[in-house]
This record gives C-alpha cells, sequence and structure tokens, in this order.
C-alpha cells in the first residue's frame, strides 16, 4: 500500500459513488483510500497492501467524518455478489476468471472486509454486533458496489476472516448471492501444508481468528495452546465447513462448489458461475478463458507457468511426503466431531454435484 498521504478537499459524490476513489480500509478512527481505474482494479490480483494504485497519495479521512457523510446520503442497499473460499483452492483463479469488464468488475480480497471479519471472530459477537461495526459494515458494502458503467455486476473474493461474517453480508440485501468455495479435508490439507509459507499462513490466520474457532470446536477458552500445523489446518477447516453448512442452509441464495470440480471441468463452472450470478457471456468468450493464458499461469503470479496437470503431479508427491500430517489431521477431527459436527456434505450445489467432505 502507498505510504505518502493527504487530505484533499474532495466532493462527497466523487468520494462516495466513483470507483476512481477505492475504500482500502481504516487503521484506528482513519479511513484509507487510494486512487485506480478499471485497468488497475483488473492488474490488481488482491485489493488489500498489494493493490495496485494509479498513484502513491493514499487520501485519509476521520472515520467518524467519512461515516457521518456516508450516511446523509441515505444510500440504497447494494446487490453483490461474493466468492466465499477456504483459501488456496482455487478461488483466484475463479475470480480473475470472471472478471469481464463491461460485464462486472471483481475486486479481490479487500481490506475493509478482512478487518470486519477479524474483528467480528475476536469478538464473537455472533448476531449482535456493535453499532460501529455494523456502520462501517454498511458503508464498506455500499463503497464495493462502485462499477464504471451502470449495468455492470460486482464480484467480491473474499478471504477466511470474511466467511466469520456471511450472515452479516447476506442480510445487506435479500438478492445478494455467494458463491462458496470449498475442498475436501484431504485437499485442503494438501493446499495448505505445501510449503513453508503455506503454512505460516495457516498458523498466523488461526492466531487471528482463535477465539472464535476455539469457541466452535469446544477447546478451551483462552489457553490459546499452541497447534500443530496439521491441527491447525484440520481446526479451520471444520471451523469453516460449519460455517458454510449453516450458512448454506439458512440462505438459498448460496451455491456450493468443489475446487476440485471447478479445476477438472473449468468451463461447466465458469457457465453455471455467469448463470448464476446473472452475467451475460458468450459461449466463445468462455472458451477462449480457459484455453487462455490465464489456466496456463499461476493465478496469484502470472510470471509463472503453471496448469492443473502440474498442480496434480505436485499434489501427488505431496500426499505422500506429509502422509503422516494427514493422518494426524483426519484423527483430530475425529476426535472433535461431538463438539462441531461434519455434514457429509454442502448442499445447494453451483453444479448439482455433491462431494463427500470426508474420505
Amino acid at each position: 500500500m502507498p505510504t505518502e498521504n493527504r487530505n484533499p478537499n474532495l466532493d462527497r459524490a466523487g468520494l462516495l459513488t466513483s470507483p476512481d476513489y477505492f475504500f482500502w480500509g481504516y487503521k484506528g478512527s482513519i479511513a484509507y483510500f487510494v486512487n485506480m481505474n478499471r485497468g488497475l482494479y483488473y492488474k490488481s490480483i488482491f485489493c488489500d497492501g498489494r493493490i495496485y494504485p494509479r498513484n502513491n497519495e493514499v487520501i485519509t479521512m476521520p472515520l467518524a467524518q467519512l461515516l457521518d457523510r456516508f450516511e446523509e446520503e441515505n444510500f440504497p442497499a447494494p446487490k453483490l455478489n461474493y466468492i466465499f473460499h477456504m483459501a488456496h483452492g482455487g478461488s483466484t483463479l475463479l475470480s480473475r476468471a470472471l472478471d469481464l469488464p463491461g460485464v462486472n468488475i471483481v475486486y479481490r480480497e479487500p481490506a475493509a472486509l478482512r478487518q470486519l471479519g477479524v474483528a467480528a471472530a475476536e469478538e464473537q459477537f455472533g448476531d449482535q454486533p456493535t453499532d460501529i461495526w455494523q456502520r462501517v459494515l454498511r458503508l464498506s458494502t455500499v463503497l464495493l458496489a462502485k462499477t464504471y458503467q451502470q449495468n455492470e455486476r460486482v464480484v467480491i473474493k473474499a478471504n477466511v476472516p470474511v466467511n466469520f461474517i456471511i450472515p452479516q453480508l447476506m442480510a445487506v440485501n435479500a438478492h445478494t448471492r455467494g458463491l462458496i468455495l470449498f475442498e475436501r479435508l484431504d485437499d485442503y490439507l494438501l493446499s495448505v501444508l505445501k510449503s513453508q509459507g503455506h503454512r505460516d499462513w495457516l498458523q498466523n490466520v488461526v492466531d487471528e481468528l482463535r477465539n472464535s474457532i476455539d469457541a466452535l470446536l469446544g477447546l478451551p477458552a483462552g489457553a490459546k495452546n499452541k497447534l500443530s500445523d496439521a491441527e491447525a489446518a484440520a481446526a479451520l477447516w471444520m471451523t469453516q465447513v460449519h460455517l458454510f453448512a449453516k450458512a448454506l442452509q439458512k440462505y438459498p441464495n448460496l451455491r456450493s462448489l468443489d475446487s476440485e470440480h471447478f479445476y477438472s471441468k473449468p468451463k461447466l463452472v465458469l457457465s453455471k458461475a455467469c448463470e448464476f450470478f446473472r452475467f451475460r457471456v458468450k459461449e466463445q468468450k468462455l472458451d477462449a478463458i480457459v484455453a487462455g493464458d490465464l489456466f496456463q499461469r499461476y493465478s496469484k503470479n502470472p510470471e509463472q507457468e503453471f496448469s492443473n496437470t502440474l498442480r496434480l503431479q505436485k499434489k501427488d508427491q505431496l500426499r505422500t511426503e506429509i502422509g503422516a500430517e494427514l493422518r494426524a489431521a483426519n484423527d483430530w477431527v475425529q476426535h472433535h466431531v461431538d463438539c462441531c459436527p461434519v455434514p457429509k456434505c454442502l448442499t445447494r450445489p453451483l453444479t448439482a454435484q455433491l462431494t463427500k467432505l470426508l474420505a
């Protein structure tokens, strides 16, 4: 994120309605915006600290002042589409494949929603959030609904902490839609334990969300005992499955999707996702996307060649290397299912294909 700050005298309409001003998030009592354009949103694989802004200027404003300005305008509830996911399971590839200028705009992992998710997990306030949190949530969703063309739809690729506030996001507007991208336990373990960098990410996010994870799994409150990488992966997977299953049961505008089904049948999944999100995309366009460079590169780093074939080869190799951890994680899940039951399958599949969550 840029570091040079300024606080220009912006007219409220531009700041609150133009997508050229992206609400990056907040720190303490200060709200942050960065300057963008449509091409830079497309280039920005993530809209957190890795965003590509137009320049090094950061627009700052007291959060209280921004909320007051926002609430004076009486914006309608935004109609948004979400990709909720477990992380490291194809969500970046899916969201980039659905990023179609003139049809929709995709905001990938906006920092503001992540901040709200972490706050919710720390406080464990469930359906009774604090007033200021609720106000910032409404502000964030409206500011993430900005588009360059009136008929464009918005897709927000969330991240792990946002899974803890799915009910609050779905409640913003009855027309909100969400696709839940998930992995079977062993597939998830092979995704998040495949490198030291992934393991560091895993431990960091589990630590951030530990209060809610402990509460859901019946672990000793406040103990904060160190979990092994396998245990941490199992705990985070169980927690997210619980949150997803509960949300799918409550909200008819949610669909589930096994990431392996996406990898193996990308055109079918993209077609179904466009239909679900109400995009009009020609079949020839989908053919071009699937056959194009996007599916031959690592979605998080386009400079790196990658493919589903290579992914499967590495996955098979890793399965042998970390076999003991796979067994330990499966045993850990079985030990805790009484406190946090794991459903046989997640309901409402996007492509009518159900997947067993456990082998």
